[in-house]
């Protein structure tokens, strides 16, 4: 199935895109003195938005309305892969607020169990066939028809997944004993007066933008970018 177009927008932002918290930070880093706050409250949404960047994936809770136009195929202008589901643009789901499909020109409510199922940990979201008057069987996934779709719904980490906790931590650790030594330095060597290498060989904006430890952990919450 051809990815239908897909117009996003927030309706409800987070009220904080930081996915760590500064106490979670000062245990981490042995801090008990409030001397570093203010150091560490910058650090940390610095660090949250490496991490929502690589991924291409903010991680928080926010409301979202997609706007979707499934790609038709021709005659009988169905879409191609009749059974494959609509990919909604954030995920895991936590809460689907409506669905509207604007059949024959009307716009029409769809109820979840009834007209679609929905994947939520994957935001996707199947077509059920109880709409089509002449089927005797039981509600059966089918094809969406290309249909406008307007699909309102709160997604993403209620819980911050540990190894994204983990990765932005280490950012901010990182941030925070650069200020006495450099923390990308894996090895020194004075020999020929002074030789140094690096954890990152690329330089920002490269492939080793990142640590590897930290792209690691990451990158399997990476979501695809279709240029």
């Amino acid at each position: 199935m051809r990815p239908p177009v897909t117009i996003s927008s927030i309706v409800t932002p987070a009220s904080s895109y930081s996915l760590v918290d500064l106490a979670d930070v000062k245990t981490l880093l042995g801090i008990t003195v409030t001397t570093y706050d203010a150091l560490l409250n910058l650090f940390i949404p610095q660090a949250s938005a490496t991490a929502q960047s690589f991924c291409n994936n903010p991680f928080v809770v926010e409301t979202i309305q997609d706007q979707l136009y499934p790609q038709s195929d021709g005659v009988p202008w169905t879409v191609k892969d009749r059974r494959a589901p609509i990919q909604l643009s954030r995920w895991p789901t936590v809460a689907i607020s409506s669905v509207v499909e604007t059949i024959a020109g009307v716009a029409t409510t769809l109820t979840s169990g009834t007209d679609f199922l929905l994947d939520a940990e994957n935001g996707q979201l199947t077509r059920l066939n109880t709409y089509d008057p002449n089927s005797s069987s039981p509600a059966l996934p089918c094809y969406w028809r290309p249909n406008p779709i307007v699909a309102q719904y709160t997604a993403g980490y209620q819980n911050i997944p540990n190894d994204v906790f983990d990765a932005v931590t280490t950012l901010v650790k990182m941030m925070y004993y650069a200020q006495t030594r450099d923390p990308l330095v894996r090895a020194q060597n004075v020999a020929g007066v002074y030789d140094a290498s690096y954890v990152m060989g690329t330089g920002p904006g490269g492939e080793g933008d990142l640590p590897a430890y930290v792209a690691a952990k990451l990158q399997r919450y990476r979501v695809p970018v279709v240029g």
